[in-house]
């Protein structure tokens, strides 16, 4: 919803809009891909590891790709406004963020991919090894600092609204 939320205020210029055709796809990329994610996460949480383990890690593949693209197109986009838009100095600073988080959240998303494959075919019915039970304790901290940069990244949307308020009753 705050993907849309967005894309209706740029068109109603309330925040910078879109200035080329480029920009005004990103946007709609970033929505169509964040729609994906959530409906992907919905299905993905409504099927547990244990009993449904195929359906769940495939919709966490699904949303981690879809967001991760999301993510990657709104980031741009907002790096191609702030060129467009030069009198909006927190174009840049929303730029930079968003950058450090998405470029860190894809880093760690590589790492627990890497970690947690590497322990991935022992039985569940037999005790981990002292190294894969450490590769696991990795790969569920990197899992957990993949959801918390995410919740962060949702919180710079707010840095991104932000000027909407100025333009509030016209």
């Amino acid at each position: 919803l705050t993907l849309l939320a967005e894309r209706w205020l740029r068109h109603l210029r309330r925040i910078p809009g879109a200035l080329r055709r480029r920009d005004k796809w990103l946007d709609i990329f970033a929505c169509i891909f964040g729609i994906l994610g959530a409906c992907a996460l919905v299905i993905l949480a409504s099927a547990n590891d244990r009993d449904f383990p195929t359906v769940h890690w495939s919709f966490t593949a699904v949303f981690v790709v879809c967001i991760a693209i999301s993510a990657l197109c709104q980031t741009i986009e907002i790096w191609f406004l702030k060129q467009d838009h030069v009198e909006r100095k927190h174009l840049r600073r929303n730029a930079i963020i968003k950058w450090i988080i998405v470029g860190t959240a894809v880093a760690a998303a590589i790492a627990f991919v890497g970690t947690y494959a590497t322990c991935a075919g022992q039985p569940d019915n037999q005790p981990l090894s002292g190294r894969c039970d450490r590769i696991k304790s990795v790969a569920a901290v990197l899992e957990w600092l993949i959801a918390l940069l995410y919740g962060v990244y949702l919180m710079t949307f707010g840095l991104d609204l932000w000027p909407a308020r100025k333009t509030r009753g016209r």
